[in-house]
């Protein structure tokens, strides 16, 4: 007899369908016709109404299990065949389910229901939120041999085999990888041929690369490559990877025999793929069997285990991260003992660091501790983590119990590592067990849980993002109750923050909400975003749901948060699910899509560059039709280019290209980029190749966008992947590297800042050799320098000095900075280790750069990692410390300033003492006032008033600023707090600084954060805010000119309305003239405009401008036109201002864009350009001063031709003369000679003065010698 049904009521709802379910398996197994009754009822009664999803729960369970079948049968006895439409909150049909693990019994049952049913739909032509087919679904199945599969091949039609799910995957490729050789015999039978496994997939993968990774069976590999021959096996996918590597990855010894013969011999073995991975690598890797990797070695000699990778990993470091001890023992054998394990690899890691990582058994790293003893345990890698450390992240309690009996205790688990972060912050990230942070717990007792990481979270913090409901209920028992939860950690965010951002489980929000009650649903952390806000773009449906009940209602999505997001923009974000986006639009209305943030994108664009095309689908049905993606957001973008960034899927992309058409891609943005470019820099390869097929040709690719780009500088910009970059090479040939932008780079100089060794390969062979890696860019830089500003990997670096030869290290471009000097400030330890053995010692590391700084002083200020600084004063000795720039600033000062709280105590250990932080630098400042400047991280500052106590914030620097003054300008609101309670109270933020500044006019010049302003406002009350410097500008004049909108509603809260934006400061400017020398955002100046009315605009200032003059100098083209549409039209940018000048002379001067000059001149027409102010000059000759080529060009083709550029203003002056005065940049002098010949530059002023002469004065010494060339 089964037992009693539970209740929803009794269990999660998830849970309770799971329960019920089995007892109705139960019932219809024991026969039981009564209980088997009344537990259907129990469906019946919630199919419709509140309980609707636990009814529809146990369908889907029912649809899930291999043995379902005789409950699918009265499931639908009851509610007829539409059971099998019911969709689950991942996009799955019962019919996809059914088709993934049952048999082909109950394909046929569904069958002969729907015939008997005469259905007006078709299950098997459905699609999942994946875009999969149930024939996809079926090809997954491994019940009953296949059986499922084989029955829907012979009831579809062949064309169902090659249809293709959302990663491009056809069912002969799902098929390959999960089926076995028979279902490949009847895929050739039903396709007629072999030809069908060679069409190309996710990744560019054949079915041959997916057979690889088959599981199940290898047979289905061992048939493809009889059939197709060997040569499939050498085959690349788009990681580079030949079907030999995954082989080795996916499969055992048999196949790897079975590979040699193939290929008559071991010699494949070693070729490279991904990362620069040979077979041997991706064995180590394969979680299925050791038996390749054992098979590998034997056949290849124990010297394989040694190669590294890209990463510096060995087959080593691998093995040790995914194979088990016995591996290890083998390994030991096979190198004559366990010195090998003591290597180092990526991040200077040991075998042992890498044991520490892994996920499959924790006696890799057992066996290595004892074989290697304890103190291997303490060994710290680049990021300063232990051995201890990570096993806490990845291990279980066994594993601790290990280390504590290895270790002699539990005083291990305290050390410090990355983020000042001990084991138990690191167990509290574990995903795999909360057992390690439970037993850490309860060995160290309940207090490490309040133990604080350098980013001020607590374990408590830690744990709710990545832990369960579970682990809350334990740390509440340890904490004895839930007042621990509602502690404030980095960002200002509690627990419940924490845990929105949970992508493991939804359960500890649930559990804290249900504990704390519905308003910390509602608490705002450092951005502005409530716990909804961070829901929306983490969590799924159901937490919506969930919080829609808790909230009562769904007005609560409604709330603006961070960049004036309501929680329909951050589910628009939401990379985990689309389901949170669509369950809100439905619930909110199809209106929400079209809410705009501050800015200025739609739901719609940010869907676009976060969602996939179901997403577009979806939003198509719910605003009727396609013009919704044609809406302009930020930066004048559709939802086309948004879709180009879209990091998680080209689907969008593809989707709304086919939807909108080919011209859609030709469409430009703000900074002049097509579709095309940005798609070139975020897409792969296979995106190239749609556009190309869309454009019918390459042609499209060379189109100039951004700083004169082609869709192949983007490309070299490619973070993603390489692939379109060659993909592109391969299409348009080599001298589309030698290209050049308008910052005089060529694609050589952008991918080796951008790009990996493979790369640098790449172009060698498409070069036919290095010598065009020496040719000079921006700056004078060869591709060795901007190889050292390469964030993404030290490779590419490393490759060119290893072919160009270690002088290129020493090579200096125009700011007399070496190759070393850049490597210092970006690359890390191990960049300075492989200099100082290409340049034979250290020597080099004194040689002065820029500001007669050392490579010390600018590891000082890399902030990429603290590493190198280290590196270099250990090499070089604690004097290089007190080494002092042109500045006359130390490495300590530089470092105060870039680095972290680490850094500091690195510093004190070094230099024995905390006295050299007292020093005074440039402008007569100490380190802590550097440190108050630091943007990394407050740590520093904190760190610095910690060891030399508060007085030192009363310190002066040479402009008579306080480091109080200093962190109110580019601190956030912590570092507020942190200095009240440091000083004992708020009096010391009303110290007058610089131009009698008190610390709240400088926190209103703070780009970093407006926290620090709002911080101060709240403690020292609203008047501080009409408080005057010595300009006569009060804290709101200021707030508008370096904040954004949400300030002003600030403010006008605080003042009780907008009367305090018309008072008068400097120049008799109000807030409004200041919020158009905004550069930061243009959200306050439009947000001062709504609500004083657009008569302000044409407010004067001292200077006569007004505030469409100076928004013309300092906004962009979108101001322009929400100008026009306050002022009804465009007569308004004809108003005359200082020096008798339009808008478009000052639009002429803007150095921020061009946008609105172009804007500008295409409302007003031509004319417009040659209008002269009251110096007699042109909007051209004011463009030629200020703009670059493309403005050039621009007025060209507006004026019909380059005869305007000959006409005289200023001091007789041309274009050309003005161009040569050109400090922002050469472009347009250039394009001028260029446009007009080198006789221009010859023509004199009315002072006898040659355009040549004054580009002495102002151009780099490069620009005017290759100019005085075309002259002579």
């Amino acid at each position: 007899m089964a037992e009693r049904a539970l209740s929803p009521s009794e269990s999660s709802e998830y849970e309770a369908s799971q329960h019920l379910y089995r007892q109705i398996k139960q019932a219809v197994a024991a026969g039981d016709e009564r209980l088997t009754d009344d537990l259907l009822f129990q469906v019946s009664e919630s199919i419709v109404g509140p309980g609707e999803d636990f009814a529809k729960g146990v369908i889907f369970a029912a649809a899930r299990d291999r043995d379902g079948l005789p409950v699918l049968r009265l499931l639908e006895m009851g509610h007829g065949v539409d059971i099998f439409r019911l969709v689950d909150s991942d996009g799955d049909s019962v019919t996809h389910l059914a088709a993934k693990s049952q048999t082909a019994e109950t394909m046929e049952f569904l069958k002969q229901k729907l015939q008997a049913a005469e259905a007006d739909w078709n299950p098997f032509e459905a699609r999942d939120s994946r875009q999969k087919t149930v024939m996809h679904r079926a090809a997954e199945n491994l019940t009953d041999h296949g059986s499922t599969f084989q029955w829907l091949m012979f009831e579809l039609e062949a064309d169902c085999l090659t249809d293709r799910d959302a990663n491009n995957n056809t069912v002969i490729h799902i098929a390959a990888q999960f089926q076995k050789a028979e279902s490949m015999q009847f895929i050739k039978e039903k396709m007629n041929g072999v030809e069908c496994f060679k069409l190309r997939g996710w990744k560019n993968k054949t079915a041959v690369h997916c057979a690889a990774c088959n599981k199940v069976s290898s047979s289905a590999l061992e048939w493809l490559v009889n059939e197709l021959g060997p040569d499939c096996l050498l085959d690349r996918d788009a990681n580079n990877d030949t079907v030999i590597h995954i082989a080795a990855e996916f499969q055992k010894a048999e196949s790897m025999q079975f590979i040699k013969q193939k290929m008559n011999g071991v010699e494949c073995f070693k070729l490279r793929g991904w990362k620069n991975k040979t077979a041997v690598h991706w064995a180590a890797c394969n979680a299925v069997s050791s038996s390749a990797l054992e098979w590998l070695v034997n056949e290849l000699g124990p010297d394989c285990l040694t190669a590294g990778d890209a990463s510096n990993d060995t087959v080593i470091h691998i093995a040790a991260q995914f194979q088990k001890a016995e591996s290890m023992q083998f390994i030991k054998q096979k190198m004559n003992g366990v010195e090998r394990f003591k290597l180092r690899g990526r991040r200077n890691m040991t075998a042992v660091h890498c044991a520490a990582c892994n996920k499959v058994s924790s006696s890799a790293l057992e066996w290595l501790v004892n074989e290697l003893g304890p103190d291997c345990l303490t060994d710290r890698y680049a990021n300063n983590d232990t051995v201890i450390h990570i096993a806490a992240e990845f291990q279980k309690a066994e594993s601790m119990q290990f280390i504590k009996q290895k270790m002699n205790g539990v005083e291990c688990f305290k050390l410090r590592g990355r983020q000042n972060m001990t084991a138990v912050h690191c167990a509290a990230c574990n995903k795999v067990s909360s057992s390690a942070l439970e037993w850490l717990v309860n060995e160290l007792g309940p207090d490490c849980l309040t133990d604080r990481d350098a980013n001020n979270s607590t374990v408590i913090h830690i744990a709710a993002e990545f832990q369960k409901a579970e682990s809350m209920q334990f740390i509440k028992q340890k904490m004895n109750g839930v007042e621990c939860f509602k502690m404030s950690g980095f960002q200002n965010r509690t627990a419940v923050h924490c845990a929105a951002f949970n992508t493991v489980s939804s359960s500890a929000l649930e559990w804290l909400v249900n504990e704390l009650g519905p308003d910390c649903l509602l608490d705002r952390d450092a951005n502005n975003n409530t716990v909804i806000h961070i829901a929306a773009e983490f969590q799924k449906a159901e937490s919506m749901q969930f919080i829609k009940q808790k909230m009562n209602g769904v007005e609560c999505f409604k709330l603006r948060g961070r960049q004036n997001m309501t929680a329909v923009h951050c589910a628009a974000c939401n990379k985990v699910s689309s389901s949170a986006l669509e369950w809100l639009v439905n619930e909110l209305g199809r209106g929400c899509l079209m809410d705009r943030d501050a800015d200025n994108d739609t739901v719609i664009h940010i869907a676009a560059q976060f969602q996939k095309a179901e997403s577009m689908q979806f939003i198509k049905q719910k605003m009727n039709g396609v013009e919704c993606f044609k809406l302009r957001g930020r930066q004048n973008k559709t939802a086309v280019h948004c879709a180009a960034f879209n990091a998680v899927s080209s689907s969008a992309l593809e989707w709304l290209v086919n939807e909108l058409g080919p011209d859609c891609l030709l469409d430009r943005d703000a900074n002049n980029d097509t579709v095309i470019h940005i798609a070139a820099e975020f897409q792969k390869a296979e995106s190239m190749q749609f556009i190309k097929q869309k454009m019918n040709g390459v042609e499209r690719f060379k189109l100039r966008g951004r700083r004169n780009m082609t869709a192949v500088h983007c490309a070299a910009c490619n973070k993603v992947s390489s692939s379109a970059l060659e993909w592109l090479v391969n299409e348009l040939g080599p001298d589309c590297l030698l290209d050049r932008d308008a910052n005089n780079d060529t694609v050589i100089h952008i991918a080796a800042e951008f790009q990996k060794a493979e790369s640098m390969q790449f172009i060698k062979q498409k070069m036919n050799g290095v010598e065009h890696f020496k040719l000079r860019g921006r700056r004078n830089m060869t591709a060795v320098h901007c190889a050292a500003c390469n964030k993404v990997s030290s490779s590419a670096l490393e490759w060119l000095v290893n072919e160009l030869g270690p002088d290129c290290l020493t090579d200096r471009y125009a700011n007399n900075d070496t190759v070393i000097h850049i490597a210092a400030e970006f690359q890390k330890a191990e960049s300075m280790q492989f200099i100082k053995q290409k340049m034979n010692g250290v020597e080099c590391f004194k040689l002065r750069g820029r500001q007669n700084m050392t490579a010390v002083h600018c590891a000082a200020c890399n902030k990429v990692s603290s590493s190198a600084l280290e590196w270099l004063v250990n090499e070089l000795g604690p004097d290089c410390l007190t080494d002092r720039d042109a500045n006359n600033s130390t490495v300590i000062h530089i470092a105060a300033e870039f680095q972290k709280a680490e850094s500091m105590q690195f510093i004190k250990q070094k230099m024995n003492g905390v006295e050299c932080f007292k020093m005074s630098g440039f402008q007569n400042r100490t380190a802590v006032h550097c440190a108050a400047f630091n943007t990394v991280s407050s740590s520093a500052l904190e760190w610095l008033v910690n060891e030399l106590g508060p007085d030192c914030l009363l310190d002066r620097d040479a402009n008579n600023n306080t480091v109080i003054h200093i962190a109110a300008e580019f601190q956030k609101a912590e570092s507020m707090q942190f200095i009240k309670q440091k000083m004992n109270g708020v009096e010391c933020f009303k110290l007058r600084g610089r131009q009698n500044m008190t610390a709240v006019h400088c926190a209103a010049c703070n780009k970093v954060s407006s926290s620090a302003l709002e911080w101060l406002v709240n403690e020292l009350g609203r008047g501080c805010l009409m408080d005057r410097d010595a300009d006569n500008d009060t804290v709101i004049h200021i707030a508008a000119q370096f904040q954004k909108a949400e300030s002003m509603q600030f403010i006008k809260e605080k003042m009780n309305g907008v009367e305090c934006f018309k008072l008068r400061g400097w120049k008799n400017k109000t807030a409004v003239h200041w919020a158009a020398f905004n550069a930061v955002s243009s959200s306050a100046l439009e947000w001062l405009v709504n609500e004083l009315g657009p008569d302000c605009l044409t407010d004067r200032d001292a200077s006569n401008d007004t505030v469409i003059h100076i928004a013309a100098q300092f906004q962009k083209a979108e101001s322009m036109q929400f100008i026009k549409q306050k002022m009804n039209g465009v007569e308004c940018f004809k108003l005359r201002g200082r020096q008798n000048m339009t808008a478009v002379h000052c639009a002429a001067c803007n150095k921020v864009s061009s946008s609105a000059l172009e804007w500008l001149v295409n409302e007003l027409g031509p004319d417009c350009l040659t209008d002269r102010d009251a110096n007699n000059s042109t909007v051209i000759h004011i463009a030629a001063e200020f703009q670059k080529a493309e403005s050039m060009q621009f007025i060209k083709q507006k004026m019909n031709g380059v005869e305007c550029f000959k006409m005289s203003g200023f001091q007789n002056r041309t274009a050309v003369h003005c161009a040569a005065c050109n400090e922002v940049s050469s472009s347009a002098l250039e394009w001028l000679v260029n446009e007009l010949g080198p006789d221009c530059l010859t023509d004199t002023d009315s002072s006898r003065r040659s355009a040549l002469s004054i580009c002495e004065q102002h151009q780099s010494r490069q620009i005017f010698d290759r100019l005085s060339r075309l002259v002579r």
